[in-house]
Protein backbone atom coordinates (compact mmCIF):
# COMPACT_ATOMS: atom_id res chain seq x y z
CA UNK A 1 0.00 0.00 0.00
CA UNK A 2 1.57 3.55 -0.89
CA UNK A 3 1.20 6.99 1.54
CA UNK A 4 -0.80 8.50 -1.89
CA UNK A 5 -3.56 5.67 -1.41
CA UNK A 6 -3.92 6.36 2.53
CA UNK A 7 -3.76 10.46 1.35
CA UNK A 8 -6.78 9.33 -1.25
CA UNK A 9 -8.68 7.31 1.37
CA UNK A 10 -8.13 10.15 4.12
CA UNK A 11 -9.99 12.41 1.94
CA UNK A 12 -12.68 10.33 1.19
CA UNK A 13 -13.44 10.26 4.92
CA UNK A 14 -13.29 13.75 5.77
CA UNK A 15 -14.83 14.95 2.70
CA UNK A 16 -18.16 12.71 3.23
CA UNK A 17 -18.08 11.70 -0.33
CA UNK A 18 -16.10 10.14 -3.22
CA UNK A 19 -17.37 13.10 -5.70
CA UNK A 20 -16.24 15.74 -3.11
CA UNK A 21 -13.14 14.14 -2.40
CA UNK A 22 -12.01 13.61 -6.06
CA UNK A 23 -12.79 17.49 -6.50
CA UNK A 24 -10.14 18.21 -3.40
CA UNK A 25 -7.68 16.01 -4.48
CA UNK A 26 -8.23 17.38 -8.38
CA UNK A 27 -8.74 13.83 -10.07
CA UNK A 28 -11.75 12.45 -11.38
CA UNK A 29 -13.98 10.51 -9.88
CA UNK A 30 -13.57 6.65 -10.98
CA UNK A 31 -9.94 6.45 -10.65
CA UNK A 32 -10.38 7.46 -7.09
CA UNK A 33 -12.97 4.28 -6.60
CA UNK A 34 -10.61 2.06 -8.14
CA UNK A 35 -7.91 3.15 -5.48
CA UNK A 36 -10.63 2.72 -2.28
CA UNK A 37 -11.45 -1.11 -4.19
CA UNK A 38 -7.71 -1.58 -4.61
CA UNK A 39 -7.17 -0.45 -0.67
CA UNK A 40 -10.39 -2.59 0.61
CA UNK A 41 -8.75 -5.74 -1.84
CA UNK A 42 -5.41 -5.71 -0.27
CA UNK A 43 -6.77 -5.48 2.98
CA UNK A 44 -9.58 -8.14 2.19
CA UNK A 45 -12.28 -6.00 4.30
CA UNK A 46 -15.19 -3.01 3.29
CA UNK A 47 -13.63 0.16 5.05
CA UNK A 48 -16.75 2.12 3.26
CA UNK A 49 -20.23 1.51 3.04
CA UNK A 50 -21.33 3.76 -0.14
CA UNK A 51 -24.74 5.93 -0.04
CA UNK A 52 -26.18 8.15 -2.50
CA UNK A 53 -25.29 11.22 -0.85
CA UNK A 54 -22.59 10.02 1.81
CA UNK A 55 -20.45 7.31 2.65
CA UNK A 56 -20.36 5.76 6.05
CA UNK A 57 -17.09 4.05 7.64
CA UNK A 58 -17.46 0.11 9.02
CA UNK A 59 -15.36 -0.95 12.01
CA UNK A 60 -12.28 -1.71 9.55
CA UNK A 61 -12.56 1.87 7.89
CA UNK A 62 -12.55 3.52 11.23
CA UNK A 63 -9.59 1.56 12.30
CA UNK A 64 -7.58 2.69 9.17
CA UNK A 65 -8.96 5.80 9.15
CA UNK A 66 -7.24 6.22 12.07
CA UNK A 67 -4.19 4.91 11.42
CA UNK A 68 -4.13 6.21 8.32
CA UNK A 69 -4.11 9.43 10.07
CA UNK A 70 -0.83 8.15 12.16
CA UNK A 71 1.15 6.55 9.72
CA UNK A 72 1.35 10.22 7.33
CA UNK A 73 1.73 12.37 10.32
CA UNK A 74 4.43 9.75 11.43
CA UNK A 75 5.76 10.19 7.39
CA UNK A 76 4.89 14.06 7.75
CA UNK A 77 7.23 14.86 11.21
CA UNK A 78 9.96 12.33 9.76
CA UNK A 79 10.36 14.49 6.11
CA UNK A 80 10.42 17.63 8.81
CA UNK A 81 13.08 16.33 10.79
CA UNK A 82 15.01 14.61 8.60
CA UNK A 83 15.05 17.70 6.12
CA UNK A 84 15.60 19.62 9.49
CA UNK A 85 18.12 16.91 11.00
CA UNK A 86 19.90 19.78 13.50
CA UNK A 87 16.55 20.04 15.01
CA UNK A 88 14.97 17.61 17.39
CA UNK A 89 11.03 17.29 18.24
CA UNK A 90 9.92 16.67 21.57
CA UNK A 91 6.30 15.50 21.23
CA UNK A 92 4.60 16.17 24.17
CA UNK A 93 1.14 15.57 25.53
CA UNK A 94 -0.69 16.81 28.88
CA UNK A 95 -3.85 16.42 30.36
CA UNK A 96 -5.90 20.12 30.68
CA UNK A 97 -5.72 19.49 34.41
CA UNK A 98 -2.38 19.53 34.64
CA UNK A 99 -1.53 22.51 32.13
CA UNK A 100 -0.92 24.38 35.01
CA UNK A 101 2.46 22.52 36.06
CA UNK A 102 4.39 23.80 32.68
CA UNK A 103 4.27 27.59 32.95
CA UNK A 104 5.88 29.93 30.52
CA UNK A 105 9.16 30.23 32.75
CA UNK A 106 9.53 26.75 32.29
CA UNK A 107 9.44 26.34 28.83
CA UNK A 108 11.59 29.92 28.06
CA UNK A 109 14.12 27.99 30.80
CA UNK A 110 13.82 24.36 28.94
CA UNK A 111 14.23 26.03 25.39
CA UNK A 112 17.06 28.01 26.38
CA UNK A 113 18.67 24.90 27.79
CA UNK A 114 17.97 22.55 24.80
CA UNK A 115 17.59 25.11 21.70
CA UNK A 116 17.78 22.24 18.82
CA UNK A 117 14.42 20.91 20.50
CA UNK A 118 11.34 21.92 18.80
CA UNK A 119 8.45 21.24 21.68
CA UNK A 120 4.72 20.08 19.80
CA UNK A 121 2.25 19.73 22.80
CA UNK A 122 -1.16 17.66 22.25
CA UNK A 123 -3.73 18.06 24.91
CA UNK A 124 -6.51 15.79 25.87
CA UNK A 125 -7.41 13.01 28.56
CA UNK A 126 -5.22 10.50 30.41
CA UNK A 127 -6.65 7.94 28.17
CA UNK A 128 -6.56 9.99 25.13
CA UNK A 129 -2.71 10.66 25.97
CA UNK A 130 -2.10 6.86 26.55
CA UNK A 131 -3.33 5.73 23.28
CA UNK A 132 -1.35 8.69 21.86
CA UNK A 133 1.77 7.25 23.76
CA UNK A 134 0.89 3.79 22.53
CA UNK A 135 0.96 4.71 19.19
CA UNK A 136 3.49 6.72 18.84
CA UNK A 137 1.90 9.88 18.39
CA UNK A 138 3.27 11.77 21.55
CA UNK A 139 6.75 10.85 23.01
CA UNK A 140 6.13 11.40 26.60
CA UNK A 141 3.02 12.66 28.33
CA UNK A 142 1.81 14.37 31.81
CA UNK A 143 -0.68 12.26 33.10
CA UNK A 144 -3.03 11.95 35.84
CA UNK A 145 -3.88 8.60 37.84
CA UNK A 146 -5.04 6.02 37.16
CA UNK A 147 -3.90 4.72 34.07
CA UNK A 148 -2.69 1.25 32.65
CA UNK A 149 1.06 1.68 33.05
CA UNK A 150 1.41 -2.06 31.71
CA UNK A 151 3.66 -1.04 28.67
CA UNK A 152 5.01 2.29 29.87
CA UNK A 153 7.71 3.09 32.47
CA UNK A 154 6.38 6.20 34.46
CA UNK A 155 6.81 7.91 37.74
CA UNK A 156 5.62 10.38 39.98
CA UNK A 157 6.10 14.05 38.57
CA UNK A 158 4.48 15.81 41.52
CA UNK A 159 2.39 15.07 44.57
CA UNK A 160 -0.87 16.79 44.74
CA UNK A 161 -3.19 17.46 47.74
CA UNK A 162 -6.64 16.77 47.58
CA UNK A 163 -8.95 19.22 48.66
CA UNK A 164 -12.43 18.80 49.77
CA UNK A 165 -14.53 21.66 48.74
CA UNK A 166 -18.39 22.21 49.99
CA UNK A 167 -21.20 23.18 52.62
CA UNK A 168 -19.51 23.58 56.14
CA UNK A 169 -21.58 21.34 57.18
CA UNK A 170 -20.17 18.42 55.21
CA UNK A 171 -16.53 19.94 54.77
CA UNK A 172 -14.74 21.37 58.23
CA UNK A 173 -11.14 20.92 59.42
CA UNK A 174 -11.48 18.42 62.03
CA UNK A 175 -13.40 16.31 59.23
CA UNK A 176 -10.29 14.43 57.31
CA UNK A 177 -13.26 12.40 55.38
CA UNK A 178 -16.63 12.60 53.75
Amino acid sequence: MELKQMKYFKTIVEEGTITQAARVLHISQPPLSMQLKAIEEELDTILIERGHRHITLTPAGHLFYRRCNQILNLYEQTSKEVQGAATQILRFGITSSNGYLITHDHMDVFRKKYPKLDIHMKEGTTYEMMDALLAHEIDIALVRTPFDSTNVKSFLFKPEPMIAVGPSTLVNEKKNHL
